[in-house]
């Protein structure tokens, strides 16, 4: 199965299996489109370079989505050497534009793949010295192939409550309440 078209012989993270051009499963053609993935060689294949994904147990999609995104970027990076580069601080005139480009240039000396192309992107980072009269100010743009969003839930639940007055001549009643998920009775 080709994932990229990278087919260059690169000792890499995977050593080209997630890269390059690798079966994991059999084919009756060398047409790709009848080609097939059976999951459990391609598990197998994935547990023999990444062991926390070994044997059956169960494992966050995150989990694999990041190991695969990290896998396929190493194997497809297309810089081989590697500068040393200092992370870039924003001047006190520069723009979020020009500090943000002069960032992500000094990121592509080090890092080119088609992951990168399609998955990565910049944030925005500023700490502020929180000592009184320090006011030093850093502000970074870092590369980030991946954010970790949560997933909002609702703010509030709903309750059956049987109400049972203090009065024994009234009757209890039952009755739905929608309290704040935080709220207490």
């Amino acid at each position: 199965m080709e994932m990229w078209g990278c087919t260059r012989n690169k000792k890499a993270a995977v050593n080209g299996h997630y890269g390059g051009r690798q079966t994991y499963g059999s084919s009756s053609s060398a047409s790709p489109i009848s080609s097939v993935v059976y999951p459990r060689n391609f598990k197998y294949t994935l547990g023999k370079h990444a062991e926390q994904f070994l044997g059956y147990d169960q494992h966050d999609s995150q989990e694999l989505a990041t190991y695969l995104l990290d896998a396929l970027h190493e194997d497809t990076n297309r810089v081989t050497k590697k500068p040393y580069i200092e992370k870039p601080e924003q001047g006190e005139d520069e723009s979020d534009d020009v500090a943000a480009a002069k960032s992500w240039g000094l990121h592509l000396q080090r890092e080119d793949s088609r992951v990168l192309e399609n998955f990565m992107g910049q944030v925005k980072s500023r700490v502020q010295c929180p000592t009184p009269g320090c006011g030093r100010v850093s502000t970074t743009f870092d590369p980030f192939m991946y954010l970790s969003v949560p997933i909002p839930g609702a703010t509030d639940r709903t309750l059956n409550v049987t109400f049972v007055p203090a009065n024994p001549k009234v009757r209890m009643q039952n009755v739905t309440v929608t309290l704040s998920k935080t709220a207490s009775i």
